[in-house]
This record gives C-alpha cells, structure tokens and sequence, in this order.
C-alpha cells in the first residue's frame, strides 16, 4: 500500500514513490525526503523531462548551484540524489552518481567537543539557577533538559518532545519518540540521569500524556527558549561562544556524548568496529556510516586513542572525511 503523502507527477514518479515507500516500509517517515524529492519532481515537469532514466542531464537541472543559495543546500540535494541514485543502482539500472562541489566549496561546520571539566561547569551552572518570575520553570527545567542532551545524545527537539510516559524510572529508560528518522527508539538512562529525573518528577505533577518540559504559555517549550537558555549556560561556564555558525551549538552536546562514549570504548579495549552499530542506532542513525563520523572526531580530542582507530581503520578514516559531506544534513 502506498504511503508517501507526497503526490509525484512527473516521469519519475512510479521510481520515486516506489523509492519512498520502500523507506517508509522499513520503519522510517522519511517525509523531508519525500518533500525534498517533491522539488525534484516539479524540476522535471518544468523543464520537460521525458525519459525516466536518471542520466546527467535530469540531475543538473535539479542538483545545479542556485543563485544566492549557501553551497550546503546545494550539497543536501546532491546527497539525496545520490542515495536515489544508490537505489536504482540496486535495483539493475544504470543511474548517475553526482559528484560533490570541491572541498573547499562547502563550509562544513567543526563540532564543538566539551571537555569532562567543562560538562561539569555547565551542569553546575544549571543547577544554579533560582527561581524567577521572568522564568518561573527554568530552575527546573534547564537541569533537566541539559543532562539529557549530554547523558542520551538526543537532539533537543526529541528531548523537549518527551512526555511523562516516555520516562520510565524503574527501567532506567527513555522512549525517543517524533525523531528525525521516524523510529521510536528505547535509550537506557544512567543511574544519575534517573535520579534527575526523579527529583524533577517530585517537584512537578504529570499525567502521563503530559509534556514534560513547557514554554510561558503553556505549550511545548520551542528550541529558541532553550537556546537562549543554552547561552546563559555557556556564560556561567566561562566558554566562550565563537559566533553565529561558529558555536557551541546546542547540537554539540550530541557531538560530546557520542565522542565521550566511543573514547571510553578505546579505553576499556572493546571492538569499536561492533561497537558502531550500537552507537547508530542508540543516535537515531539510519546508518552505521553517518555514526562512523564520530571514529574521526574521536582520534582529534583524544590523541591517545588515535594510534588504536588508525589501527583498527585506517582504510576508513580518508572515506569518513569524504562522506562527512554527504551526512550534513544528518547532523542538523
């Protein structure tokens, strides 16, 4: 049955709403794909694209460089294209591979790795915070949320997204629900994270359908609230903020937590290589491919595990840095 909501009209339309379905068929919404995919599709009734083969000539006139457009939104429908490209491929036919702008075309942003002292910092400085009329739950909230984001890796719209059922304190576990691949996904929760959650639970009432973390008006607590939060964080942790674009990011704080945990794989010598596939799926990764980014990140903040990841992949690390083009759109 089909499920793509996005309607395809142009030559392309059985392969992509086939190319969708299959996606959705293993679990993901994959809906920002089918939209993106939409633009393709109307960039083939525009120009009047009669064959449905994926040569050279139907990709440009979507993947093209646009006027005035940041080279990474030319680079995330040329990533696209090429998972599209990887699809029919696997399915006997012969479609072009885009290639990628030159390196030094496309502005990737370096994650910000907090350190251990500068976690502690920023925990400290969020449980500082008293009690205000201007911010009547932040003394409570800004706790919680931060812990959160170090101790699970999720992203702050998964996180502002929990409600009280997806917390469940006698397993020591999270629901990730609404994520960006559309899989829920269990995470356990350390001991420490669990009696954070514990305080909070005793000092705020909720049904179970209950958002756990709410605005001034009542709703869901938007990203920019908490961002504005985030910088205060910073400021009483003395690190300093480099500049739009150039962070911290709230989103580093994912970056720290998936570096932090492979570093202490190094160090209690388990198999990275079995490892990855964990660290995929506890991230929300379709792929082992994107969480393999973080082998590279890893050897640059922690020196001494460097000789052990070149060891063990070597042959991996120059591919990681090339596809890290390809998964920007993941790390958003």
């Amino acid at each position: 049955m089909n499920n793509t909501e996005v309607a395809f009209r142009s030559v392309f339309a059985a392969k992509l709403t086939a190319y969708i379905d299959e996606k959705q068929a293993l679990g993901y919404r994959y809906m920002a794909a089918a939209r993106l995919f939409k633009d393709f599709d109307n960039a083939m009734l525009r120009n009047n694209v009669e064959s449905d083969q994926l040569n050279e000539h139907a990709a440009a006139l979507w993947i093209a460089k646009r006027s005035g457009e940041k080279s990474n939104n030319q680079v995330s429908r040329i990533s696209a294209m090429r998972v599209f490209a990887e699809y029919l491929r696997r399915h006997g036919e012969d479609a072009f591979m885009p290639a990628y702008p030159h390196q030094k075309d496309i502005q990737v942003y370096q994650p910000y790795i907090f350190d251990k002292a500068e976690v502690k910092r920023i925990f400290a400085a969020a449980d500082s915070f008293t009690y205000t009329k201007r911010s009547p739950l932040r003394h409570l909230t800004a706790p919680v949320i931060t812990k959160t984001l170090y101790g699970t890796g999720m992203r702050i719209s998964e996180v502002l997204n929990l409600k009280r059922k997806d917390v469940d304190l006698g397993q020591k576990s999270i629901m990730a629900r609404d994520t960006k691949g559309g899989k829920e996904r269990l995470l356990p929760i350390s001991e420490s994270l669990a009696n954070v959650y514990q305080q909070y639970f005793s000092q705020l009432r909720f049904a179970p359908g209950d958002h756990l973390f709410l605005g001034l008006r009542g709703g869901v607590m938007d990203k920019g609230t908490y961002y504005h939060t985030f910088r205060l964080l910073l400021e009483k942790a003395d690190i300093p903020h480099l500049g739009r674009g150039d962070g911290p990011r709230v989103h580093d704080f994912r970056h720290t937590f998936a570096v932090h945990r492979l570093n202490q794989w190094a160090r209690e010598n388990k198999d990275i290589n079995a490892m990855l596939p964990i660290l995929a799926v506890y991230l929300g990764h379709e792929n082992v491919r994107i969480a393999s980014y973080y082998l590279r990140l890893t050897a640059q903040v922690f020196p001494e595990v460097t000789a052990m990841v070149e060891r063990d992949f070597g042959e991996v690390i120059p591919d990681i840095i090339a596809k890290e083009r390809e998964a920007l759109h993941e790390y958003a």
